[in-house]
C-alpha cells in the first residue's frame, strides 16, 4: 500500500533495531497465545521507537469477557487500563491517551457469554460475522460518535477494548 519501512514478523524473535520507528501500531496482537511475554514485547517497542515516537495499542479488555471467541482466535490475555498503564510507565512510556472503547459491545458480549454460551456445548468459534447493512451502519455511527469523544479527551469508563497511545520520551536515554 505504499508504506515505507513497514515490518512484519514474529514479535518473540524480533530483534528491534534501536530508534528506528516513528510509530508502532499493534491491534489485538500482543494478547495472543503466540506472544510469550507481552511486557518484553512492549520493551522491544520502546527500544525500537525514535525519541518522541508513538505506540498505538488496541487490546481486548476485561477477563470477564473471555469467551469461546477468544479461544478460537488464540486470545490469551485481556487487559485492564490501570495495570497496563502502570506497565507502560515502568517501561518508560508517557501516556498520551488511554481509554476503553466499545462500551455497547461490552454489554452485548457479557450478555452473550452468560445467556448463550453458558447453556451451549458448541466448540469454540469466532463470533465475528458480517452484519446486516442497517445494523452495521448504526454501529458505525455509534463508533464515530465514540471516536469524537475520545478525540476531545473524554475517556470511556468501560468497553470491550482498551485503546492506548503512548509516547517514548523525547530525549535519548543515556
Amino acid at each position: 500500500r505504499g508504506l515505507e519501512n513497514a515490518v512484519q514478523g514474529d514479535l518473540n524473535t524480533w530483534s528491534a533495531p534501536e530508534h528506528s520507528f516513528d510509530v508502532i501500531v499493534s491491534n489485538d496482537v500482543v494478547c495472543t497465545s503466540g506472544v510469550e511475554d507481552d511486557t518484553a514485547i512492549m520493551e522491544k517497542f520502546y527500544k525500537a521507537l525514535k525519541p518522541g515516537g508513538v505506540v498505538i495499542l488496541n487490546h481486548p479488555a476485561y477477563k470477564i469477557l473471555r469467551r469461546r471467541h477468544d479461544i478460537a482466535v488464540f486470545g490469551k490475555r485481556r487487559y485492564r487500563k490501570y495495570k497496563t498503564l502502570k506497565q507502560m510507565k515502568t517501561i518508560g512510556f508517557e501516556t498520551v491517551r488511554a481509554t476503553y472503547r466499545l462500551p455497547l459491545l461490552f454489554v452485548v458480549m457479557l450478555l452473550k457469554k452468560y445467556l448463550v454460551e453458558s447453556f451451549s456445548k458448541k466448540e469454540a468459534v469466532s463470533d465475528l460475522n458480517p452484519l446486516p447493512g442497517f445494523v452495521n451502519s448504526t454501529l458505525l455511527f455509534g463508533h464515530r460518535m465514540e471516536n469524537n469523544l475520545i478525540k476531545i479527551g473524554l475517556p470511556l469508563p468501560f468497553g470491550s477494548s482498551l485503546f492506548l497511545v503512548c509516547r517514548k520520551e523525547e530525549a535519548m536515554e543515556k
